[in-house]
């Protein structure tokens, strides 16, 4: 390898694909004009080619500067794993019924439990096989009711007119509100308390997924979003 060729594998490291084709086509530019002018000054080939790589800078440098605003490797593969699967729901009529229909069975669930419990309840003898199965239907009657909103707000609402950053944001911190919220009514505090790490395990892909699309939309001009970007 050439000290250019090790300079840009430095520089373009974790970048995509195509951001780091973008860098190396710009640094060739800068290469050339920085080794034709030590040429001309009158350098040696190898000196013209070390003078040339030594005006790029440091690499590392140069690769924080590019993946701060460039797409990175992980940018990208979200990106399009996310189109992946807007177009996947959005194939068919079938399917975009079904981010309707998933959040309705499941409200039907919580309904059914909370049926239960509330019909049970007058019957129950404390301390009973029959109380602890209606302490059961309670907390399956609670976690159907938070899944029939979750899935309404991950599923249905993307078939809503989402598509300005503003509504995006209105839409994003409704949603977030909205699963902290969630959280906090499912669980006690014992229980939370005792869940703690799955809950922080689950929380943390989740955190980290919209970390990276708030990195995309900075780097990605509003008018070029997709449409999951706005969720």
């Amino acid at each position: 390898m050439t000290a250019l060729d090790t300079w840009l594998a430095r520089a373009t490291r974790q970048l995509s694909a195509d951001s780091a084709a973008q860098v190396r086509a710009e640094i060739a530019q800068h290469y050339e004009c920085a080794r034709e002018d030590a040429l001309a000054s009158g350098a040696a080939p190898d000196d013209a080619d070390r003078t040339a790589v030594a005006t790029l800078g440091d690499p590392k440098s140069a690769n924080r500067q590019y993946r701060e605003a460039l797409l990175t490797r992980s940018e990208a593969k979200l990106l399009r794993s996310s189109a992946c699967e807007a177009r996947f729901f959005s194939a068919t009529p079938l399917r975009k019924r079904l981010l309707v229909i998933i959040p309705a069975v499941a409200a039907a669930c919580a309904a059914a439990a909370y049926a239960i419990v509330t019909i049970t309840a007058p019957f129950t003898i404390p301390f009973t096989a029959t109380a602890s199965a209606n302490a059961t239907a309670s907390f399956i009657s609670r976690v159907a009711a938070v899944a029939a909103i979750l899935t309404a707000v991950v599923f249905a609402v993307p078939l809503l007119p989402i598509y300005t950053p503003a509504r995006a944001r209105i839409y994003r911190a409704a949603k977030w509100l909205t699963v902290i919220s969630l959280s906090l009514i499912l669980w006690d505090r014992a229980h939370f308390l005792e869940w703690s790490w799955l809950v922080l395990n689950c929380f943390s892909f989740v955190v980290w997924t919209e970390a990276k699309r708030m990195s995309l939309r900075r780097k990605i001009p509003a008018p070029n979003w997709p449409k999951h970007l706005y969720l």
